[in-house]
């Protein structure tokens, strides 16, 4: 009989076991199953690796290094206290600030980036990108005065306080970097940078557009694409030197 009753009682208490648990479970995972979110994938990490399962896909960070400006590349990004390896490869899409279209030879040293792609397999550090946006760079537009000439280029003072298109204010001290590539245009002719005299006074006035880089704060940099003389205070029709030669 003693037997009996004990065998009666660990049953029971068993049952009892086997009804309490399953109902904690139910309560620490809420309603919506495990994770309490209706078992999506993300809530199912728990601790440190929720936030990283939602940032598997995303990488953003300032730039350290680039092996070149032909894919396939490596760029060397610094999130954080982490350093991350990010490959570009031919399908890579890369984009500037306001979402115009970028290209590798456009990234700086400095830049800040972030890129959307994934971790290659069982790595936490190499990152296959297969869209880049460089934060730092937009493509804009700037009036102001030529303040002087250096070799590449020329230093440029703002006419206006910045805007939505023109990131300078006045006051500002802009580095203009003029390359074969850029336009120079002087009424209805097209100039070579280096057939246009730079240091009339007054001072010219010209409006640039082109490549701006704010990873330099200290000293901003505007690649000019296109420049347009707008000519000189008193002298409203556009100057260039005497020997100034078209260009195609």
């Amino acid at each position: 009989m003693t037997i009996a009753r004990s065998l009666r009682s660990l049953a029971a208490a068993a049952l009892a076991a086997g009804l309490v648990l399953p109902a904690a479970a139910s309560a620490a995972h809420g309603p919506g199953g495990a994770g309490g979110h209706g078992g999506g994938s993300h809530a199912s990490v728990p601790g440190p690796g929720y936030h990283l399962d939602i940032r598997r896909h995303k990488v953003s960070g300032t730039l350290s290094w680039m092996s070149g400006t032909t894919v396939p590349a490596t760029l060397t990004v610094q999130a954080g206290s982490t350093v991350i390896t990010v490959t570009v490869s031919a399908r890579t899409k890369l984009a500037r600030g306001h979402g115009g279209r970028s290209g590798l030879a456009e990234l700086t040293v400095g830049d800040r980036i972030t890129a959307d792609g994934s971790f290659e397999t069982g790595s936490t550090t190499t990152f296959d990108a297969r869209r880049i946006k460089d934060l730092s760079t937009a493509y804009t537009h700037v009036v102001g005065s030529v303040a002087g000439v250096w070799i590449g280029g020329v230093t440029l003072s703002p006419a206006r306080r910045g805007s939505l298109h023109s990131p300078y204010w006045r006051g500002e001290v802009v580095n203009v970097t003029l390359s074969p590539s850029t336009k120079v245009i002087s009424g209805s002719v097209t100039l070579a940078a280096s057939a246009v005299n730079w240091t009339p006074v007054p001072a010219l006035r010209v409006q640039v557009t082109g490549l701006y880089d704010t990873a330099n704060h200290a000293l901003p940099t505007l690649r000019a694409d296109r420049v347009r003389i707008l000519g000189t205070p008193d002298r409203p029709d556009p100057v260039a030197t005497p020997a100034a030669t078209p260009t195609p």
